[in-house]
């Protein structure tokens, strides 16, 4: 196990955090989770897509679309991007690029429900996507 450098900082959290026996309702919980990202979101360069749609989904439910536009314009070109320096599979980008522009129409729109559906589509196909080798 891994000695921690901040010491005092895990005591105090140590002590905030309640200590609670696991019940019998435990029994059922699922596994931890291993990864929390699907493999094919596994590259540097797709994990910063996330930081865009991420705040892009912020921006539309906090009701700033034109921000949301402008990272939605970030998270475009960065996919263009990879999908042209990784050779990542197209199939995958070109879903994600139609969701990036039903999403920025979206917002374009005010329609806060449709384009946080979009965003959250474009990530899906993203996740799909699996360098090549």
């Amino acid at each position: 196990m891994q000695k921690s450098q901040y010491q005092f900082l895990d005591l105090l959290a140590a002590a905030m955090v309640p200590q609670l026996a696991p019940g019998p309702e435990h029994g059922k919980d699922p596994p931890p989770v291993e990864r929390l990202l699907p493999p094919g979101l596994a590259a540097p360069d797709l994990l910063a897509l996330l930081d865009f749609f991420v705040a892009a989904d912020h921006d539309v439910r906090t009701d700033r679309f034109v921000a949301a536009a402008r990272n939605l314009d970030l998270a475009e070109t960065r996919i263009r991007l990879v999908s042209s320096q990784s050779g990542l599979a197209s199939a995958a980008c070109e879903a994600a690029l139609r969701d990036i522009v039903l999403a920025r129409d979206a917002a374009g729109g005010r329609d806060s429900a449709h384009a946080c559906g979009a965003i959250a589509d474009a990530v899906r196909a993203l996740a799909a996507t699996q360098p090549r080798h």
